[in-house]
């Protein structure tokens, strides 16, 4: 896995197929989630956490993301408890989508190897570093700039 540049992780985050895992600089302990756009509203992200052994397929959805107000919205079970009271991985999770604009440095963002928007195994240096392949980092670029500068 390789480290995400802090600057970096909102784009890949929501680039629409992210596979990460956040490591706590504190306690060590690291979780993995799948972040998936929806297909038809692209404001609206599926988050599912692993829960087992097998990272390809022992996800469990725990709830989805909304960017046109920044909302995370847990499943039923996480929405009326304390923090304190929470899993691990649901406060981890909650504390990256806090402020994706400003990641806490305590917290670290590892990406999987494979394109944030498309899933395709990443092979180039460069690629591997970014998160996206070359063409998929100029689609996210272009929403970018969209996003923030129209």
């Amino acid at each position: 896995m390789i480290e995400l540049e802090h600057k970096r992780v909102k784009s890949y985050v929501l680039a629409g197929n992210a596979t990460v895992t956040l490591q706590s600089g504190k306690t060590g302990k690291h979780f993995t989630y799948r972040i998936k756009k929806h297909k038809e509203n692209h404001d609206l992200y599926f988050i599912y956490s692993l829960v087992g052994e097998d990272n390809t397929k022992d996800y469990r959805y725990i709830g989805c993301y909304f960017t046109d107000n920044n909302y995370l919205h847990l499943v039923s079970q996480y929405r009326s408890i304390s923090d304190i009271s929470c899993p691990p991985s649901i406060r981890a999770i909650k504390f990256l989508f806090k402020d994706l604009d400003n990641i806490h440095e305590q917290l670290h963002v590892f990406q999987s190897g494979r394109c944030a928007r498309c899933g395709r195994l990443l092979t180039t240096p460069e690629s591997i570093k970014r998160g996206f392949g070359p063409e998929c980092e100029l689609m996210a670029m272009e929403k970018f700039l969209e996003e923030n500068y129209s």
